[in-house]
C-alpha cells in the first residue's frame, strides 16, 4: 500500500483570498500532487468522527476539488459494501458525543464487521466534549490502547492510526481573567488541561511510531509555527487558535484547510 500526497508541504495562506485561489496560486501544490496521484489512487481509507471530523473532511474536499486530476474520492459511508473502489477516503459518524467509550466500541464493531477487510488505513478521533475535567483518562486510555492493539492483531494488513483530541479556544473576559489571577477554578481551563494530559498519554504511546496525527498540536499552531499556549496550573496548555474557528470549537474555512493539509501530509508518510 502506498500513499503519497505530498501535495501538502505547502503552507496555505491563512488570511486573504478564497480557498481555491490560494491553492491555485501555490506552485508547489501544483507540482507535487501530479506526481503523487497514482500512488494515492491505490489506497482505501476509513475515518470515524463527529462534527470536527466533518470540518476536516470539508478541507480535504476543498483540496481535492482544486485539482481535477486528483483521483482520491471522498465518500460519506461506513457500509463495507461502499469500499469496493480504490482511491477512496471514506468517513462517517461513529458513536455519540460525550461518550468516548461508545466511540471506541463502535469503531471496533465497524472494523470487525467488514471495514477491516476492505481498507488499507483506518482511524477515528474523539471530540473535545469527550474529554473534560471529570473524565477518568487512565481508564479511557486503557480501553483505547487495548482495543486498538486487538484490532491491529486481528487485521495486520490495516494501518491503524491515532489522533489527539481536538481542543477549544480559550474563553476570555475580564471576570475570567480576574478569576485566573486569583487562582480560582474555571471549568473551561480545567477541561483543557485534562484534554492535554490525555493527549500527552497518546503522544508518549504513539509519537515515536509515526502513527499519531497530533490534531491538537496543529490546531494550536499558527502558519508561522508559533504556538497558542497558556500557563495553567504550572503547565503550558494548548488552545485552539481563534482565527481558525467561527465558534471557538469547530474549524472554519482557513482552519479546515490548514488541518486537512497536515492530515494529507501525515497520510503521505504512511507505508
Amino acid at each position: 500500500m502506498k500513499i503519497c500526497v505530498c501535495l501538502l508541504i505547502m503552507l496555505i495562506t491563512i488570511s486573504g483570498g478564497s480557498v481555491m485561489s490560494q491553492m491555485e496560486d501555490n506552485a508547489e501544490y501544483e507540482g507535487i500532487n501530479k506526481v503523487s496521484l497514482r500512488e494515492l489512487s491505490e489506497t482505501r481509507i476509513f475515518f470515524g468522527h463527529q462534527s470536527v471530523g466533518f470540518n476536516i473532511m470539508d478541507g480535504v474536499n476543498d483540496i481535492i476539488k482544486s485539482d481535477s486530476s486528483l483521483m482520491l474520492k471522498v465518500k460519506k459511508t461506513k457500509d463495507p459494501l461502499g469500499f469496493a473502489e480504490d482511491g477512496l477516503f471514506a468517513h462517517d459518524m461513529i458513536g455519540k458525543n460525550e461518550d468516548p467509550e461508545a466511540k471506541i466500541l463502535d469503531f471496533k464493531r465497524l472494523v470487525e464487521n467488514g471495514i477491516g477487510d476492505k481498507v488499507d488505513i483506518a482511524f477515528f478521533k474523539f471530540c473535545y466534549v469527550d474529554v473534560h475535567r471529570n473524565t477518568d483518562i487512565k481508564k479511557l486510555f486503557a480501553l483505547y490502547i487495548d482495543t486498538m492493539d486487538d484490532l491491529q492483531k486481528s487485521f495486520p494488513n490495516v494501518h491503524f492510526l491515532h489522533f489527539t483530541v481536538p481542543i477549544r479556544v480559550r474563553v476570555q473576559g475580564i471576570k475570567l481573567n480576574v478569576k485566573r489571577f486569583l487562582g480560582m477554578t474555571i471549568d473551561d481551563d480545567e477541561d483543557a488541561l485534562k484534554r492535554m494530559l490525555f493527549n500527552n498519554m497518546l503522544r508518549e504511546k504513539y509519537s515515536k511510531t509515526g502513527k499519531l496525527f497530533d490534531l491538537a498540536a496543529w490546531e494550536s499552531t499558527y502558519s508561522d509555527g508559533k504556538r497558542n499556549l497558556a500557563l495553567f496550573r504550572g503547565k503550558s496548555v494548548e488552545f485552539l487558535i481563534p482565527e481558525y474557528s467561527q465558534d471557538g470549537r469547530h474549524l472554519k474555512e482557513n482552519g479546515r484547510i490548514f488541518i486537512a493539509t497536515r492530515l494529507l501530509d501525515f497520510l503521505c508518510k504512511q507505508n
